[in-house]
């Protein structure tokens, strides 16, 4: 079976117990404004292009598409005219040019992880993030199975938005899912994340329900939702999970700027304003509901 990816990450140690491989795989049907993996929104390829990488080869001018041209020394990327075959990117000397997506064969994504099995201990093991990994959730359940097959521990990243039909088929195959909660404020969930709350949390209760264990994480920006009413509501959402693990205040950063940059993308967030303060944290961090995680 096939699955679409934008890179693997090793020795990670953010994305659930232990030392991790993290899987990135590609497509969300999300639009948060604050994304810091935008080229994993996509579930196509989109080229990254470094300006200051690129050597003035021509290579990338001779593909038919025509989006490459040089005038005055100087690469000009028509992203109207790529169609993202990807073929410009493999045949960059200097990586100016990099494809966002690789579209493989689940074995040989396995054949990565288990080389890392080594190193994952008693708590360790895989986890899919993205993007969000249930817009390709054939490909990941399968997966998931063959590392648990593996006796690999297992653990999803999820925005919480898709087919509350997967639930009861993933509960076999993933050991905890890290939910995402954008924002608790319906009106402004809608305007930065593009979807409603409500399915979100009703997946989210469905998933306790089918006794999966869940961690919650919150991305914090300063002036949208980093305040005591934000928490209050994750403080009461969390009340009603059962198999509850912990929380995680996560501070925003404007790490996927050069990204939205080397996309194309020119209307992105203005990232420096909403960077929350460590005392801000800290202080928001005193008024999460605790219970014995």
């Amino acid at each position: 079976m096939k699955i679409n990816i934008n890179e693997i990450q090793r020795f990670c140690t953010h994305d659930g117990p232990g030392i991790r491989t993290t899987v990135f795989m590609s497509g969300c049907p999300l639009s948060c404004k604050w994304c810091h993996n935008p080229e994993s929104k996509f579930s196509d390829n989109k080229i990254f292009f470094t300006e200051s990488k690129c050597v003035n080869c021509k290579i990338c001018e001779k593909f038919d598409c025509k989006a490459h041209i040089f005038k005055e020394n100087k690469h000009i990327f028509n992203r109207k005219k790529c169609f993202g075959c990807g073929e410009c990117a493999n045949q960059c000397p200097s990586k100016a040019l990099e494809n966002t997506l690789l579209e493989t064969e689940i074995d040989d994504i396995f054949e990565e992880i288990i080389k890392d099995k080594v190193f994952y201990g008693e708590t360790g093991g895989v986890t899919l993030s993205g993007g969000e990994p249930f817009a390709q959730a054939d490909a990941a359940f399968e997966l998931l199975k063959k590392c648990k097959d593996n006796k690999i521990n297992t653990a999803i990243e999820t925005c919480g938005f898709f087919d509350s039909t997967y639930i009861e088929k993933f509960s076999s195959v993933v050991d905890l899912l890290l939910w995402d909660i954008k924002d608790t404020n319906e009106n402004r969930h809608i305007k930065n994340i593009g979807v409603s709350l409500n399915t979100i949390l009703e997946n989210l209760f469905a998933a306790d329900k089918a006794e999966i264990k869940i961690r919650l994480r919150c991305v914090i920006l300063k002036g949208i939702n980093g305040n005591s009413e934000h928490i209050k509501e994750i403080n009461e959402i969390s009340k009603k999970i059962r198999n509850l693990q912990g929380i995680d205040l996560i501070p925003y950063h404007p790490y996927g700027e050069s990204k939205y940059k080397r996309l194309g993308i020119t209307d992105t967030f203005d990232s420096p304003k909403y960077i929350p303060s460590d005392s801000l944290i800290k202080a928001l961090k005193k008024q999460l509901y605790t219970k014995s995680f």
